[in-house]
């Protein structure tokens, strides 16, 4: 239930970043990052052709104001997370990232994609469910 429900998130962030920025959801993406001043995930826009834009939480849920505090569960999980790889890729959690990207693979909705890079090397594809434990 908890993948199902981040994948909607993650899913309308998409839309709607594509929405303002007047381009495809395949143009768009949400990247995850490790914030080592903060020791917190952060979270960046990638729009094709633009330069990348640090985002919150709650734009991505598209909202002003978070009252059910999803930001701070799902970044409990985000950390876990980006703590594991960082340790199986041997490297810093701040060179450990997670792309998330909408791929059309020929299906009538695209496919949520999740992706772990170190540094620029794309390493692996994810699913929700090892991000979510």
């Amino acid at each position: 239930m908890l993948t199902e429900y981040v994948e909607k998130i993650m899913r309308n962030g998409i839309s709607n970043f594509a929405k303002q920025a007047s381009k495809s959801e395949q143009e768009v993406q949400i990247l995850i990052t490790w914030d080592d001043a903060n020791q917190c995930p952060k979270y960046k826009k990638l729009v094709s052709g633009e330069p990348s834009q640090e985002v919150t939480f709650n734009q991505i849920l598209n909202v002003s104001f978070d009252m059910l505090n999803r930001g701070a569960i799902v970044g409990q999980f985000i950390t876990t997370t980006l703590d594991r790889y960082s340790k199986e890729l041997n490297c810093m959690m701040s060179q450990a990232y997670i792309l998330i990207a909408l791929e059309n693979r020929g299906q009538d909705d695209d496919e949520l994609c999740l992706y772990l890079y170190r540094g620029k090397e794309k390493v692996k594809q994810l699913d929700l469910e090892q991000i979510l434990g």
